[in-house]
């Protein structure tokens, strides 16, 4: 899930449209510790004298930095330090974002990521709320609100919103938002459903790994070894394995009977992630 930046949006209805959505939002500011300095201000010239009494050069005027174009700025930079993990940062600087420009639904947007991220649901579900107010279609808002309801429980809900965003027409990232509808789905109990959102995925992007690994696992507990073994064999090609992977491919050839397969992954298993709970299955069932 991610935030990302977007123009804001131009409603041209005046001051008063402003208000009024800055007077909804409001509430959902996070307003300890924020910065007001505002980005990209121009410095005034200072005055130059010259021997001889000579007359000071023409004055340039300050210009006020536009406040929309300041927003945008700190949503960029707020993105970056919450990508790299600097939650204060990000927080004062989206923060700062939001009351520069109450319009940018990607500063709300950023706020419900961040107030998420630090168990902040009532905060989250406000900011997330206030950037589908200014945004309702974008794909972003949705995928990420979505991927917060499921989070919390609320598996029947998020898809509703996994669901705005896939049929947006520009959206980028299709596949995310169905994986995220399958494994909400999955949470849920409705295998059937999830397995028909991860395969959706894979037809947009034939090595999604999270749809592959859990099309390879609910094939797996359905029975169908053989045909999650075509899976995992796909993922193991797509990317990294994990240990939940490499779990998963020693029970799939063990119930093949592929011992020497089933040897493999223990190996690597083993070696990989010594520490991990799924190795110490593997050593409590005797594996190789």
């Amino acid at each position: 899930m991610s935030a990302r930046t977007r123009p804001a949006r131009r409603y041209g209805q005046g001051l008063a449209r402003v208000a009024t959505l800055a007077a909804l939002c409001a509430g959902s500011l996070m307003l300890g510790g924020c910065t007001t300095s505002i980005l990209g201000g121009a410095a005034a010239s200072a005055a130059n004298s010259k021997a001889g009494g000579s007359a000071l050069p023409p004055q340039v005027p300050d210009q006020k930095p536009d406040p929309k174009e300041a927003a945008r700025l700190r949503v960029e930079l707020a993105s970056l330090y919450f990508s790299r993990g600097s939650i204060g940062p990000a927080l004062d600087e989206a923060s700062s974002a939001a009351k520069l420009d109450p319009e940018n639904p990607q500063a709300y947007n950023l706020l419900g990521l961040i107030n998420m991220q630090i168990k902040e649901d009532a905060q989250a579900t406000l900011n997330f709320e206030c950037a589908l107010r200014l945004a309702g279609t974008d794909p972003d808002i949705n995928n990420n609100y979505g991927w917060f309801l499921c989070e919390r429980g609320r598996h029947a809900e998020s898809i509703r919103f996994f669901m705005v965003a896939v049929r947006s027409p520009l959206y980028a990232n299709v596949d995310r938002s169905l994986v995220n509808a399958g494994v909400c789905s999955r949470r849920r109990g409705d295998n059937a459903e999830a397995m028909r959102f991860f395969e959706q995925a894979l037809g947009l992007r034939s090595n999604q790994p999270v749809a592959l690994f859990n099309l390879a696992d609910l094939s797996f507990a359905s029975g169908r070894a053989q045909e999650a073994r075509v899976f995992l064999n796909r993922l193991m090609q797509a990317a990294a394995p994990t240990a939940e992977v490499l779990w998963l491919g020693v029970r799939i050839e063990r119930a093949l009977g592929d011992r020497q397969a089933e040897a493999l992954y223990a190996q690597q298993l083993r070696r990989l992630f010594p520490g991990a709970p799924e190795t110490q299955l593997l050593t409590q069932q005797g594996g190789r």
